[in-house]
């Protein structure tokens, strides 16, 4: 059956009890909590700021720190220099050192050998031929000189020793104790060559030293010769007496050559003629007051520095009264020029530094003495002469 109409009830049939919902409860949802949640954002939000990264160099590890997180973050990433102790970036500094360390080294390619040996590795080469600049030996007695062939291992003896400060010294040698030989004959003993001889193993002088093979009898000189024969040579002993065996008795003087000799013999002169220097020439140099002097030497002379009383003449004198008597040292000339190469240039010319001193021949002085000596026999002569027929005309 269908019923049509209102029903009414007095009182509720069922009744609820729900709560509120929370932050920590459940429960229906208010009308306020709704509008609240109805007007948030339906996006996921836009960064509209963004805070550079901070770099620092602290610390011995990488690490990293942020600061106002909630607000405005500072993240600060700690990169320490890299070093024995810490792990970090490479500086250019250490980058540059790095790269220019040696690249790995290979034997025969950046790495050479000696003598086919590689210099890597441990150990000892060994010894290192003449052919790559050793000398081809182990071992050396104090003192001894090498010398070699050229090719072949160098060699030592004995005989030739340095004491590596001021001495090189020759031991004993079979024939000639203590030898030097200075040979430009090609072989043995020849001209040229440099003799000492301490001993009369094989003949000759003891303590002498002789150029070339001439043997003089006598001891204890120190004798040189150009000749094999002893002829023409010069004899010093040790008493300090210089002999020239070719000179007989003589005084010695030089020519204009610088030729040393006492050779007066007519058979070795030529162009003989008077000479007429004499009386005037002697009396004009003793008449000035620098004729006939007595000196000393000065320092840049050279020579004797102790006496001061020497006897002589001044050749600038004599050369005014008998100029044949007088000579001249060489003078002293620029140094010669050279070219880009080292050698001299050809047909230069070399200017005067300092004039050759002048010398004299005494000689000549002696023989005009000579001459002034005739001229005033010739006087007393003529002068007695005189007096004698007075004498005789006046009883």
């Amino acid at each position: 059956n269908t019923f049509a109409g209102t029903i009414t009830f007095s009182t509720p049939l069922l009744a609820t009890n729900m709560v509120q919902s929370t932050t920590s409860t459940s429960g229906y949802l208010s009308s306020t909590d709704w509008n609240t949640f109805n007007n948030k954002s339906n996006t996921n939000g836009t960064v509209t700021s963004v805070a550079a990264l901070t770099l620092g160099t602290t610390g011995t590890d990488l690490s990293s720190t942020v600061a106002n997180g909630t607000t405005t973050p500072v993240i600060t990433l700690q990169v320490p220099t890299a070093s024995a102790t810490n792990r970090g970036a490479l500086s250019s500094t250490d980058w540059s050192t790095f790269n220019g360390k040696q690249a790995a080294l290979v034997s025969g390619t950046n790495i050479k050998t000696v003598n086919g040996t590689s210099l890597l590795g441990s150990g000892d080469v060994g010894t290192i031929g003449v052919a790559y600049g050793g000398t081809g030996v182990t071992t050396l007695p104090a003192n001894n000189i090498l010398y070699g062939n050229g090719t072949g291992a160098l060699t030592f003896t004995g005989l030739f020793t340095y004491n590596g400060i001021d001495k090189v010294s020759l031991g004993t040698i079979a024939t000639k104790n203590a030898t030097i030989n200075i040979d430009a004959s090609g072989g043995g003993n020849g001209y040229g060559a440099i003799i000492q001889q301490t001993s009369l193993t094989t003949g000759g002088v003891a303590n002498t030293w002789q150029v070339g093979t001439g043997i003089l009898a006598g001891t204890n000189e120190y004798s040189f010769y150009a000749s094999s024969t002893a002829v023409g040579g010069i004899r010093l002993t040790t008493a300090g007496a210089l002999r020239l065996s070719a000179y007989g008795a003589g005084a010695l003087t030089s020519d204009a050559s610088g030729n040393i000799t006492s050779v007066s013999d007519e058979s070795q002169k030529t162009n003989i003629r008077p000479f007429k220097k004499g009386l005037a020439e002697i009396v004009a140099i003793a008449n000035n007051p620098k004729g006939v002097i007595l000196y000393g030497y000065t320092l840049e002379s050279g020579l004797d520095q102790t006496k001061d009383d020497y006897v002589g003449w001044s050749a600038q004198v004599v050369q005014q009264s008998i100029p044949e008597t007088i000579g001249k040292m060489a003078d002293t000339l620029s140094p010669p020029e050279l070219d880009s190469d080292g050698n001299y240039v050809k047909d230069q010319i070399r200017t005067v530094v300092s004039e050759g001193c002048l010398t004299i021949n005494p000689f000549g002085i002696v023989a005009a003495q000579t001459n002034a000596i005739a001229e005033l026999n010739a006087l007393i002569e003529n002068l007695s002469t005189k007096f004698d027929a007075y004498v005789a005309s006046h009883p």
